[in-house]
């Protein structure tokens, strides 16, 4: 009995202890996300005196933003691409968008292309049948293919084809059969050192998954100060929560600056008692820099406003913002407004405003108005709304009804991610409203003629436009700020956007 029991006591805990490696082996390698393979290793090393474009993305990135932007065929078709080039391109966009983990590099000059993809589950089964996926026929219902050996060639179009062939799980696509080799040859010693291997060391995020480099080689660039040192392009991205982030890095580009240049593109911090109107389509922050093609500019201005060139200049030195969208009108036709602010312009902003008050709106003054915490200039409502007003903080002009100003909101309501923060320039885009105020401007000839709606109208007169601009209406807000001359950062909000 004792020796049974001592039996039973020993294979308890060794029943225990296997139990618990089994648990502490299931934390430590089940738990972990499986490691995806380095589809840079199929890459060739770059050629630093060609132009080239790098793209990484292990995050599926072009498929999340796929149902927000109609990125289509004709919309490419309106770059002025050859119908080849556009074939080739909407390809392979389709490839990089229903992919879970991509490297590309593209020669754009030689028209070379090498791919690496991980498709999703209804490709890679049809690839493996020497069969075009089901999706691709959908959507290229005249894709040609044919087979060689073990590798597949497509044709987007009689004068472009690719190669490709399948590495497990993963897809190898090229532009010719001789660089799918290279290919194939770089991702099956991808666990052995190679003279030739792809290397590039990103500098910025590199814990993002989405990463971008474009590097322009020597006297590719017309500017003479550019030399013989390359420019490069760096740029990493995140999406995250329904919202596209991305930072930027440029190298070289203070080359094409002298020193006193480069001593004005100096950044500056935003505030300021700026009113912007609720409903807005595009909303831009600058810097006006005091150099001299600004003062050789400006005395056309200056004459149309019977101002002294020295007088505009120092009025129109510092921040501006110009934003447009709210409601403005022309003889009671509604029009998108535009309006520009100039904070910090004292007397001279005053003095500046006075003049055009006084002198250039007079004729119109009779229906005018004066406009609180204003103390020059004022407001008109009829036959144009039109705002001209200035006081010590902020100077005021534009195509806009007081009233839509007077009710707008503050820079730090409307942008609180640019209070207080430094930047050279910055851009908000609120597309759907930027569409609605165009097709408004564009389809005026036709407000007279009420058998043919607005939205009909400008398709019919500008249908190129409409096309255009049709595919970027459902993007959401973008917003794009410079932070210096070597960087700057994108923030896209493609769902879910609220106009503020």
């Amino acid at each position: 009995m004792g020796g049974s029991g001592v039996k039973r006591a020993i294979v308890f805990w060794l029943s225990c202890f296997v139990a618990l490696g089994i648990l502490i082996s299931g934390l430590v390698f089940l738990g972990k996300p499986v490691a995806k393979v380095d589809l840079t290793s199929a890459l060739p090393s770059p050629d630093k005196n060609s132009l080239y474009i790098v793209y990484i993305d292990q995050n599926s990135t072009l498929s999340h933003l796929a149902d927000y932007v109609a990125f289509s065929k004709s919309f490419l078709s309106n770059l002025n691409l050859r119908e080849a080039d556009v074939e080739l391109a909407t390809l392979a966009l389709t490839l990089l968008k229903d992919s879970k983990n991509a490297a590309l590099m593209m020669y754009p000059a030689d028209g070379k292309l090498y791919l690496a993809i991980e498709p999703d589950e209804e490709v890679t089964p049809s690839i493996e049948l020497n069969k075009l996926p089901l999706k691709w026929k959908e959507d290229y219902p005249d894709l040609k293919f044919e087979l060689n050996g073990d590798r597949m060639v497509i044709y987007p179009s009689d004068k472009r084809s690719m190669w490709m062939s399948l590495r497990g799980k993963v897809l190898l696509v090229s532009s010719s059969e001789e660089d799918l080799i290279l290919m194939e040859q770089n991702f099956d010693k991808r666990d052995k050192v190679k003279d030739d291997s792809f290397s590039i060391k990103w500098s910025m995020y590199e814990e993002w998954p989405g990463h971008l480099w474009c590097h322009i080689p020597t006297n590719l660039i017309p500017f003479d100060s550019f030399g013989d040192v390359p420019f490069d392009v760096e740029l990493a991205w995140l999406f995250e929560g329904g919202k596209l982030q991305a930072k930027w890095r440029l190298e070289g580009v203070e080359r094409i600056f002298s020193d006193e240049e480069l001593a004005l593109l100096t950044p500056q911090k935003w505030s300021g008692n700026y009113l912007l109107p609720e409903q807005r389509s595009i909303t831009l922050g600058m810097t006006i820099l005091d150099t001299p093609e600004l003062a050789r500019g400006v005395s056309m201005l200056a004459d149309a406003l019977d101002q002294s060139s020295e007088s505009i200049l120092e009025f129109l030195k510092g921040q501006m913002v110009l934003t447009v969208g709210g409601r403005a009108n022309i003889f009671s036709i509604p029009m998108p407004g535009v309006l520009f602010q100039f904070p910090d312009r004292g007397d001279i902003g005053k003095t500046i405003i006075s003049g055009i008050w006084q002198n250039k709106l007079a004729s119109l003054r009779i229906n005018s108005n004066s406009v609180a915490g204003y103390e020059s200039g004022g407001a008109i409502n009829i036959p144009a709304t039109i705002i001209a007003v200035a006081n010590d903080q902020m100077a005021i002009v534009g195509f806009l009804s007081s009233d839509n100003f007077l009710s707008g909101i503050s820079l730090k309501d409307a942008f609180p991610n640019v209070v207080d923060r430094e930047y050279l320039m910055w851009a908000d885009i609120n597309f759907a409203s930027t569409f609605d105020d165009l097709k408004q401007v564009l389809s005026m000839e036709h407000l007279f003629d009420v058998g043919v709606p607005a939205d009909d109208a400008f398709k019919q007169k500008y249908d190129k436009l409409y096309e255009f601009v049709n595919n970027l209406k459902n993007a959401g807000r973008l917003f794009v700020g410079l932070n210096d001359i070597y960087h700057g950062e994108l923030i896209w909000e493609p769902e879910n956007y609220i106009s503020q």
